[in-house]
């Protein structure tokens, strides 16, 4: 199919696979869009469907794929760079998370393919590109979740395998520019322009509303290389602002370069008073972040001058960025309330506490009477020193939902309350100064306190028995997530626990996702102010090679780019996250607990302190130094604090007195495959965080409102959605409906803020003025494909909304009455099957659609949108 816009080659591939690839006249890239399902398994064998971008290239070996949609990382087929890499599985094993794309090289060209979600991709043969988009299995893969990855969709009584729908672009470039179209098209495909319908008359509607709208200086675009990733009004009054350099150094010859951004340009319309530079995560001042993070310094490391903005100058107000620079401001206006809101909401947060265990010789007599048990700690130079870290895993979804979770129903599926691990471990804590703890799930149980246990929980913190460590709305998962998501929803967790406790979390504590990426070492690891960074899973080969050359722990340089100055520790647990077998004291534990009574039977001191002892001196010999920690909990432990805490007490005890001292977990078990996992949710989640970011900078042009509709609920269920059991597809089926159901109730109330922001902003201020819109829109939030509409070439300027006025002149079609009688525009959720009834109304009695176009990227765009309309005549002004 040929047309003046574009051209299209349709391809039924076989009954279930459709193909779209069209050509755009303005473009030099090709966009495929694909129809794969419902995916048949009447044979009985589950499925997994990718496609083949296949070449000539010489590529040897070696293929590109992006960190979290952030930095390139170079890969090398069936190699590792820290261990020699045993090939038992050549194409899970070579398997890599891909969020923003992928590219090969040769001496001449490159190419590269982008995509619209998390993604499983790799180049299995040289010159070859793979992409995983779809997977229907039928048998458990026997990882927990007890349930085959059997995705369905009913309508009353008849259920078939889920159809899923999504595109990927590629283009070949020259060998080393193909950068400036990775990034660009990257981030224009993560924010799509937002789509809004009315129907009105022409003339009035021209009469009586702008025909632009810019939240920045019309003449003013930010730089190509930058890209504003977070514009919010915080709850304060106060206005976050994160911008981020898009290139790494040497990526790109003209872009990989200091740029600079003009802050009274981009707030033209109001004045500025005070402008704060903030940690990434934004609750506390960089300065201070710096000044206190540990630095780690590598003996024999040399690392090259990193290029970074200078202090933002008070007069001049420019803010400049390095390549991969990332910084964070909180703005106050002349006009805004300076004062901390007492009303903050607050977001889930992650707790910590360190025991220490010290292990020195002594001589002991026992006594039948009561003991006082001696769990003072610290530091012995010269002896082996374990630090007991008491902690549960409590997982916001994956085999119950986080509401199951939380309240303790559905046990006839897990046997898990969390509300009863933090019932219990406050009193826990308050009946020994010397215990501690590291938590997460935080949120949920302090809104249902009492202000006297709100009391003694904030004193538990003061004290430092509960330090808050990772401190997110959730442990994210560190391969399927983008990295604005990770950095939105560790700020909502982060920004809680400096507003409740005035602490900021100093440790990642990242032990259940499955694998580790750069991203998360640097930028949300020393970027946010942590000192070290926990983890539990790593690929068993490489495991077995650390222990061996007692290499667990790491200072890990994640980014080629900031070097050193981003570094941070990194310590691997030598078997993931729970303690050493035969320690485990939960109340329903096999586990031998420490009898010390000597009037009753089975007194066990000496034997259990040598249990102690054995397993410390063999997690000693894998150990660089002479501390090791052991990590005494594991998921949903401390239902009943005091059995464990007991326990432990006796063991600090007795043992201070009696001693003188890709992942992969297996072969064939790689954990690759869930990279494409259930690849609707994946791509709900990626549109859903798009339109979060348009939907604050509404809610910030626009003045947000105590009573009206926020984005809170969608920022809640967008942050939940990064858990290292929800975007990454591992969760039982019932729990990512959960997830779903939450992003589509965030939503809900966020295109009510869209509607009235842009009813109120494209309203000239001398009819209504903002906050009393007189508009009513029907939106289409696109983001889908749009397969039969006629497509028109428009361009936008920075972060503006335009109008534009279709006058109909033949066709007729009814409009549903639900969309006339909505005040606030409505999501179009049929776009892509080319269904849309606000833009495909009667337009035949002098009636003009108007069509809303709203880009939030800042820069100067073009692109083509592609609407259904009721008839293929019409007219633009």
């Amino acid at each position: 199919m040929r047309g003046p816009v574009l051209d299209e080659v349709h391809q039924q591939l076989n009954p279930w696979i459709y193909q779209i690839t069209r050509v755009y006249k303005a473009k030099e890239h090709a966009e495929v869009e694909f129809t794969v399902g419902p995916i048949p398994v009447d044979d009985g064998i589950g499925k997994e469907i990718t496609t083949q971008i296949t070449t000539t290239m010489k590529t040897n070996k070696t293929f590109y794929t992006d960190s979290n949609g952030r930095d390139f990382i170079k890969r090398i087929r069936d190699y590792r760079t820290d261990w020699n890499l045993q090939v038992n599985q050549p194409v899970a094993g070579n398997y890599y998370p891909i969020n923003l794309g992928i590219y090969m090289e040769d001496n001449m060209n490159e190419l590269s393919v982008l995509v619209d979600r998390s993604v499983g991709g790799s180049s299995i043969v040289d010159g070859q590109i793979e992409l995983m988009l779809h997977r229907r299995l039928l048998h458990d893969d026997a990882r927990g979740v007890g349930e085959a990855l059997n995705e369905e969709v009913c309508v009353h009584v008849e259920c078939a395998g889920l159809t899923i729908q999504g595109k990927f672009y590629l283009r070949i470039d020259p060998l080393g520019e193909g950068a400036k179209w990775r990034r660009t098209v990257g981030q224009e495909s993560y924010s799509p322009f937002l789509l809004a319908f009315t129907e009105q008359d022409g003339d009035n509607w021209m009469s009586s509303h702008v025909p632009t709208y810019s939240g920045m200086d019309p003449s003013y675009s930010l730089p190509d290389n930058i890209a504003m990733i977070t514009l919010q009004e915080l709850e304060d009054g106060k206005v976050l602002l994160r911008l981020a350099h898009l290139y790494e150094i040497g990526e790109d010859k003209d872009l990989s370069v200091m740029a600079s951004v003009e802050l009274k340009k981009l707030f033209w319309n109001k004045k500025i008073s005070k402008v704060t530079e903030t940690s990434l995560s934004a609750n506390q001042e960089r300065a201070k972040m710096e000044k206190n993070r540990l630095v780690w310094k590598v003996e024999g490391s040399s690392g090259s001058k990193v290029v970074k903005g200078g202090p933002v100058d008070p007069a001049k107000l420019v803010v400049e960025l390095g390549p991969m620079e990332i910084r964070t401001f909180i703005i106050d206006f002349d006009y805004l309330q300076m004062s901390l809101s007492s009303n903050s909401r607050p977001a889930t947060s992650m707790a910590t506490l360190v025991v220490f265990l010290v292990l020195f010789a002594g001589f002991f007599c026992v006594e039948s009477d009561y003991i006082a048990y001696n769990t003072s700690q610290g530091i012995v130079p010269g002896k082996l020193n374990v630090h007991l870290v008491a902690h549960t895993h409590d997982d916001v979804g994956w085999l119950k939902t986080v509401d199951q979770y939380y309240v303790g129903s559905n046990n006839s599926i897990q046997g898990a309350c969390v509300q009863n691990v933090l019932d219990s471990l406050v009193p826990a804590l308050l009946a020994d100064k010397n215990r501690k703890f590291i938590y997460a799930f935080f949120q949920r149980w302090w809104r249902d306190q009492s202000e006297v246990v709100q009391s003694t929980v904030k004193q538990l913190v003061s004290s430092g028995q509960l330090e808050l460590i990772n401190g997110g709305m959730c442990m994210h998962d560190e391969a399927a997530p983008h990295y604005i998501d990770m950095i939105d929803q560790t700020t909502l967790g982060h920004r809680f626990i400096k507003q409740e406790f005035g602490q900021t979390p100093r440790i990642g504590w990242q032990i259940d996702p499955f694998g580790h990426s750069a991203v998360q070492a640097y930028l949300l690891g020393a970027e946010v102010g942590f000192d070290s960074l926990f983890f539990g899973r790593i690929d068993y080969q490489d495991r077995a090679k650390r222990k061996n050359e007692k290499s667990l722990e790491v200072v890990w340089r994640g980014s080629r780019t900031l070097g050193s100055s981003a570094q941070i520790f990194a310590g691997a647990f030598p078997e993931n996250y729970e303690p050493p077998s035969g320690f485990y004291f939960e109340v329903n534990d096999e586990s031998a607990i420490v009898q010390d009574d000597i009037d009753l039977f089975d007194y066990n001191v000496q034997e259990r302190v040598n249990d102690f002892v054995a397993a410390a001196v063999s997690q000693a010999n894998i150990t660089r130094t002479n501390h090791i920690m052991w990590t005494m909990g594991t998921d949903f432990k401390y239902q009943y604090a005091h059995t464990w805490f007991r326990q432990l007490d006796k063991l600090i005890h007795y043992v201070n007195i009696y001693a003188f001292v890709r992942y992969a977990d297996r072969a064939n078990g790689y954990w690759t495959g869930y990279f494409t996992s259930r690849p609707a949710l994946k791509r709900y989640v990626r549109v859903m965080s798009g339109y979060y970011l348009a939907a604050r900078q509404l809610e910030f042009f626009k003045g947000s409102s105590k009573s009206g509709p926020k984005t809170d609920t969608l920022a809640d269920a967008l942050a939940i959605a990064q858990h290292h059991d929800a975007v990454s597809g591992t969760e039982k089926q019932h729990v990512a409906d959960d997830y779903a159901k939450r992003l589509s109730m965030g939503y809900v109330e966020a295109e009510e803020l869209v509607a009235s922001s842009l009813a109120c902003l494209t309203e000239l201020t001398s009819n209504t003025g903002c906050g009393k819109p007189v508009t009513k829109f029907q939106q289409a939030n696109y983001y889908e494909p749009l397969s039969y509409g006629d497509g028109c070439l428009l361009c936008y300027f920075n972060t503006v909304i335009t109008n534009f006025v279709f006058e109909e002149e033949v066709s007729k079609m009814y409009l549903f009455d639900r969309f006339q009688i909505f005040y606030f525009f409505l999501q179009c959720p049929l776009l892509n099957i080319s269904y849309c009834p606000p833009s495909e109304v009667d337009l035949s009695q002098g009636k003009s659609l108007v069509v809303v176009v709203y880009n939030s990227l800042g820069w100067k765009r073009e692109d083509v949108i592609r609407i259904p309309v009721s008839t293929s005549i019409f007219s633009m002004p």
